[in-house]
């Protein structure tokens, strides 16, 4: 929040803003993606990605009320699909990496998923349950389920409820409990530590 603000008040406004014209307006917003990318790293790979960011963002505006009469799970995919690309960049220690990433992400061998990518989705004692239930279910079949539900509760609770940005939760005990069980969920689902990505910056 603080970077946006910052490109808002001290690169975007100064450059004139949405004040100017369409032509001048999706030139400014170029900008202030491209400076997003050099803010993160003097690195072609970080340059490309804010590029492409700017890029996606004039091209909303071009095409006006078009995407926003596509069905929502449709506008879903779509920012999904384009955010996580471009954070494949970001991570890329090069443009050529990236589109190696791509290469393998579209090409028929990329949809086998290793057992230690569903491993990582495990909800713990499930296993257990389902041998005292007498549940004749593989190790992948048990990691699958898990995946598919920790997902699906994840898209629930970004996409279903009001976010937010528009309703502001309350603090009752109910929320509090809830929250609590997530941390806990978290806690234990930790199998090693993960460096905060923004430390590199």
């Amino acid at each position: 929040m603080t970077l946006t603000r910052f490109l808002r008040t001290y690169v975007y406004y100064p450059l004139g803003g949405s004040k100017r014209g369409k032509n001048r307006t999706y030139l400014n917003i170029l900008i202030v993606f491209l400076v997003s990318g050099l803010w993160h790293g003097a690195n072609w790979t970080f340059v490309l990605w804010g590029f492409l960011h700017g890029l996606l963002q004039v091209g909303e505006r071009f095409l006006g009320n078009t995407l926003p009469r596509l069905a929502k799970p449709v506008r879903w995919l779509y920012t999904f699909a384009a955010v996580n690309v471009l954070w494949l960049l970001f991570r890329a220690e090069s443009a050529g990496q990236w589109g190696l990433l791509l290469r393998t992400l579209f090409s028929g061998n990329s949809w086998k998923v290793s057992p230690d990518l569903l491993s990582s989705f495990r909800v713990r004692g499930l296993r257990y349950a389902c041998s005292l239930l007498h549940l004749p279910f593989s190790d992948t079949a048990i990691y699958v389920f898990c995946a598919v539900l920790l997902f699906a509760g994840a898209f629930f609770l970004c996409l279903i409820p009001r976010n937010n940005y528009v309703h502001e939760y309350p603090a009752t005990r109910k929320n509090l409990a809830l929250t609590l069980g997530l941390l806990l969920l978290a806690v234990l689902s930790m199998g090693r530590v993960s460096v905060f990505l923004y430390f590199n910056f």
